[in-house]
């Protein structure tokens, strides 16, 4: 097995946004529907298809790293996939 990692750096202007804490989720939507289809394996998992990544302070100088209410990956069923036309 190979264990990889990527370290992606990233910087984002963002306007007319409250300070306060927020959480950064990542998905991959289906380009046909434009909604999360997939999941990644891990326990940072939101319904919706959702992965949480971290927390970010918007006018704060720090913010605590604490996630915590995640849903449950395995018993999850917002993320659905139709049947295909073929």
């Amino acid at each position: 097995m190979v264990d990889l990692t990527y370290n992606i750096e990233r910087t984002f202007h963002l306007s007319h946004l409250p300070d306060g804490e927020y959480i950064v989720t990542i998905s991959i939507l289906d380009p046909a529907a434009r909604v999360p289809r997939v999941r990644f394996a891990n326990i940072n998992y939101f319904n919706g298809g959702y992965t949480a990544l971290g927390i970010v302070g918007v006018g704060q100088n720090s913010c605590a790293f604490n996630l915590s209410g995640f849903d449950d990956l395995a018993t999850g069923r917002s993320l659905y996939y139709p049947p295909s036309n073929k």
